[in-house]
């Protein structure tokens, strides 16, 4: 499952607000972050609707590092924490795997935009070099 990160509009607006620390939740979210790790926390930020999973005193002076953010708990969200956990995670690997599938996306968006157009003009073009004549050629006056 996708994990939806906030948006950094969401973030902004949750500056500053009122955090809830989750201890239990439907999915047992918060209790098998605590399995995976006693000092991940999982906190609710009211203001900007979105979860926050802690690595508590993680931060500089012991504060709060914030692993990553969510906007709705489910079971992806343990199994994500529980690859960054394992220490074999990649985050190169996973973003570079991002990059080629955007990529493919895009070369298949240009295909789609593309191909009729280009079949199209390559086939008019092959029928006037087939006629041997390759159309009506501009030539300006100081040319000739």
């Amino acid at each position: 499952m996708r994990i939806e990160p906030a948006t950094i509009n969401q973030v902004i607006t949750g500056r500053g607000g009122r955090k809830i620390l989750v201890e239990d939740d439907v999915c047992g979210v918060a209790k098998q972050l605590k399995e995976i790790d006693d000092r991940l926390a999982l906190e609710y930020n009211e203001s900007g609707e979105y979860f926050m999973i802690l690595l508590l005193g993680a931060g500089l002076g012991g504060r709060p590092h914030c692993v990553t953010t969510c906007q709705e708990l489910h079971g992806g969200v343990v199994e994500h924490i529980r690859r960054l956990a394992n220490g074999t995670y990649d985050v190169g690997a996973e973003g570079d795997q991002i990059d080629r599938q955007a990529d493919a996306n895009n070369d298949w968006q240009f295909r789609e935009n593309v191909g009729e157009i280009s079949e199209k003009l390559a086939h008019a073009i092959r029928t006037d070099l087939k006629k041997g004549h390759p159309g009506p050629v501009y030539l300006p006056p100081d040319v000739y």
